[in-house]
């Protein structure tokens, strides 16, 4: 789930598995090169992630589970 804290920041909400490692990645564009924005070891069933507020650029993230 996507929720806006603020015109500049969101926090992500997922499903996660306890233990499991998950990496936050975002880009500026769909053709721009992706940055890592966090590494979080799930704790439970559900993990969120907010980010650092923007400066009003339009972000896209993605979740990848690290094996």
């Amino acid at each position: 789930g996507i929720q806006t804290l603020s015109p500049s920041s969101i926090k992500l909400t997922w499903d996660s598995v306890s233990g499991v490692t998950y990496r936050i990645l975002s880009r500026g564009a769909i053709t721009s090169s992706e940055s890592t924005n966090a590494t979080i070891v799930a704790t439970g069933s559900s993990t969120s992630y907010t980010n650092a507020p923007l400066s009003g650029t339009r972000r896209y993230y993605r979740v990848l589970a690290i094996p």
